[in-house]
Formats: C-alpha cells, sequence, structure tokens
C-alpha cells in the first residue's frame, strides 16, 4: 500500500535560498512517486566537509511547512538538518469566493480522501530518501517529528520505513477511524453528518487498515499513548528501558522545549540511552 519505485527521479529543484547566521534556508521541491510536487524548506548548518543528522517534520492539520521553521532554524544552529514539507492536503489554494456549503463539502471532501493519507506516507518516505541522497546527511542519524497529523501518519510511517532511527510524536490518533465513529470534535461530527450512512461506513472500512495502532506494533513497544512519544528502531532492550524512562519522566518532557527535545532524542541514538533520561 505504501510502496513506490524509488528508481524514479526525485526531481529535486530549488526555488530560493536564505543565507542567515550560521545556516541556510531553501525554498525547494521534490517529485511525490504519486503524482506531483512536494514543497518543502530544507534548512541547513554552513558548514562544510561534515555529515550532520537530520530531522523531517510534519505539520499538524492546520498547519504547514512553515509551522516547524522556527525550530527547524534552531537546530540548524546547533549542526543538525531538517526537511519540512506540507502534506498533499495544504498544496493546493482553495478556491475563492464559496459559499459555506460548499466550503463544508470541500472540507469534507478532504478529509474522506483516503489516497490522500497513502500520498501523506509515500511522500514522507520520498523525503528520506531525498536527505540520504545528500553526502552531507548521515543516514544513520535521522529523526521524524509530527504533530497531530503529522503524528498519526508518522505513526505508520514507522511501520513501514526502518530508516528513522527516532519518532517524536506529539497528539497523533493511534485509530483515527475510532476517533471518526465516536468523537464529539465539531469536525468529526461533521463528517458524520454530510455523509449518508453507506458512504460513511466505506470511508471507515477504508480508513480503518491505515491506523496507526496496526503499524506502531511492528516496533513492539509497550507504550504508546500519542500524547508524546518517543519511539526508537534501536535494540529491543533499550527500546525497553527508554519507553520505561519516557513515562517516569514524562512531566518534565511535556515542559520542555521542543527543539531541546529534538537534541535529545539525536543524542539517543548516538549514546543508545545510556543515561540520556537520567538528569
Amino acid at each position: 500500500m505504501f510502496e513506490y519505485e524509488r528508481s524514479l527521479p526525485l526531481g529535486f529543484k530549488e526555488f530560493s535560498i536564505i543565507r542567515k547566521d550560521g545556516y541556510t534556508v531553501r525554498d525547494v521541491y521534490y517529485l511525490s512517486p504519486l503524482g506531483g510536487r512536494i514543497p518543502a524548506y530544507l534548512v541547513v548548518p554552513n558548514k562544510e566537509g561534515q555529515s550532520f543528522p537530520a530531522v523531517v517534520f510534519l505539520h499538524p492539520g492546520q498547519g504547514n511547512r512553515a509551522t516547524f521553521l522556527s525550530e527547524a532554524e534552531d537546530l540548524a544552529s546547533k549542526g543538525i538538518i531538517s526537511l519540512l514539507i506540507d502534506a498533499p492536503s495544504m498544496r493546493k489554494a482553495p478556491p475563492q469566493d464559496l459559499s459555506q456549503e460548499q466550503e463544508l463539502t470541500l472540507i469534507v471532501e478532504g478529509v474522506v480522501n483516503i489516497q490522500g493519507y497513502i500520498q501523506t506516507v509515500v511522500d514522507l518516505r520520498r523525503g528520506i530518501d531525498l536527505l540520504s541522497s545528500f553526502e552531507y546527511v548521515d543516514s544513520d542519524r535521522l529523526v521524524y517529528v509530527g504533530h497531530s497529523l503529522g503524528a498519526t501518519w508518522g505513526g505508520v510511517l514507522a511501520g513501514v520505513d526502518e530508516r528513522i532511527k527516532a519518532y517524536v510524536l506529539m497528539a497523533g490518533f493511534s485509530s483515527v477511524s475510532k476517533w471518526h465513529k465516536t468523537s464529539e470534535h465539531p469536525l468529526a461530527v461533521l463528517i458524520r453528518n454530510m455523509l449518508s450512512g453507506e458512504q460513511f461506513n466505506k470511508f471507515i472500512t477504508e480508513l480503518e487498515p491505515l491506523d496507526a495502532v496496526h503499524y506502531i506494533k511492528k516496533l513492539h513497544l509497550h507504550h504508546c499513548s500519542f500524547n508524546l512519544v518517543v519511539m526508537t528502531n534501536l535494540s529491543q532492550k533499550t527500546k525497553r528501558k527508554h519507553i520505561t524512562r519516557l513515562q517516569v519522566h514524562r512531566k518534565k518532557l511535556l515542559g520542555m522545549k521542543l527543539t531541546i527535545f529534538l537534541q535529545r532524542a539525536i543524542l539517543l541514538i548516538e549514546s543508545e540511552c545510556n543515561g540520556l533520561w537520567d538528569n
């Protein structure tokens, strides 16, 4: 379902470059194996002759590739590359002068677009391909960060691609299909009200196999609340140790600045968790 032809050209292109003190922000795109361009920011430290760890970011549903740009710039100043992409749902500007009914219809069509969710995961995998193609990226030190929508589909990514070494998932859904069936959130209610019973059941039937819970379990994690989760592709012994310490220090982590948290996630890869959460 999430497979694609890796031999296809990446089609990487830069639109503009903004040089700042110690790093560069590049406005870029690369090609999706499922069609179209993937707009992104590539934030790179201004250092030569080195390979750097890298972070792939995906924004929440109401965000875009600029959502975590300030965090990416902070990381770049510390020697860490970031790739921030727009999800497929954010790549087209909505039509102008729509009626309220037309706007609601457009929202519903976007939410029930199953192919868009599959493309989100495939495009993230293609982003990993892109980073791995750069000589200045250390492919053994890749981290993923997602919030809400980004966390939900990052959970799926964790089960289909082993190249990411650590995941930071914030406020995602382990079962987005269950959320649609039971949530009283205005969006969930809107979807249920605007679709016929047959349409809604078809949507849930197609969505349920994409629930992150089916993919997360491939990492053999014993704790995944999706409020704030770090998952790693390290050894099972190390992983159990890390997840236990994450639970113990949960309150401390929730109050931590994201860039500091990401630095610790990268240190996790380097140190195999030895004493990382003791402080």
